[in-house]
């Protein structure tokens, strides 16, 4: 699974239509809903704020919403777009407002679809790593021997303290 680095946004035009697209990355439930609710808030005025969330180690936490739009032409293609990308821990808002000009059942899935692939390809994306974290507690006496081969083993040391023994705090990928 991927995760998005950084906030990203974008805007398309599409028959006088404007498309706003705004993702996120996020780390729970309450972070997304209020994401949505914020770039709503801010869009008040728009005909559509189209959403979607994907959360979770494998993206199994989702919803989506065509906010209005015709069934299945909005929160579907968007949401098709983050599982091509492997995307999760995600929250995207695509703001539209009209121009005049009907787009259509399948235009609409086009531009809902072709704006969160713009916005996309733009963004920088990373592997979604899970850590394991463990507390070691051993003598000085050993101290020394158990660092080198955890440090063999490809581990991450976070903290070493000395006390009355040596305390080694470690985290290592959770496979």
């Amino acid at each position: 699974m991927n995760i998005l680095k950084d906030k990203i946004n974008s805007e398309l035009k599409i028959k006088r239509s404007k498309f706003i697209t705004n993702i996120k990355p996020v780390n729970s439930l309450k972070e997304a809903k209020d994401f949505i609710n914020t770039i709503s808030k801010e869009n008040k005025n728009a005909n559509h704020n189209c959403w979607v969330y994907r959360l979770g180690d494998q993206g199994e936490i989702f919803h989506y919403s065509d906010n209005g739009e015709p069934s299945g032409t909005a929160g579907l293609p968007m949401f098709r777009l983050l599982q091509k990308y492997d995307l999760t821990n995600v929250v995207a808002v695509v703001t539209r407002y009209f121009g005049g000009i009907k787009l259509g059942i399948r235009g609409l899935i086009e531009a809902y679809g072709e704006s969160i692939r713009q916005t996309l390809q733009k963004a920088e994306l990373t592997s979604l790593v899970r850590y394991n974290f463990l507390t070691i507690s051993t003598s000085y006496h050993y101290s020394e021997t158990l660092k080198y081969k955890l440090n063999k083993m490809g581990v991450i040391f976070e903290n070493t303290e000395y006390s009355g023994n040596v305390i080694i705090k470690i985290k290592f990928v959770d496979n």
